[in-house]
């Protein structure tokens, strides 16, 4: 049986996703400091902020590019 982080290899995105899927708790707060287009940032919200849950996290995203804050 092969072990969760060797499943993952060398790729970047599927190590963060398993770091947030095992950290990032409903609840949570979550800073995104680079969102750029907000890809990653909506995928941290799904896995932190719940609708209808009892527990409801929150989600405070930030970029210093002009153009990422316009999308």
């Amino acid at each position: 049986m092969t072990s969760a982080l060797a499943r993952i290899g060398t790729s970047r995105v599927r190590m963060v996703h398993f770091f947030w899927e095992n950290i990032i708790r409903e609840g949570d707060t979550i800073i995104d400091a680079t969102c750029g287009r907000g890809k990653d940032s909506l995928e941290m919200c799904h896995r932190a902020v719940k609708l209808g849950a009892e527990k409801k996290g929150r989600f405070v995203g930030f970029d210093i590019q002009g153009s990422a804050l316009e999308e």
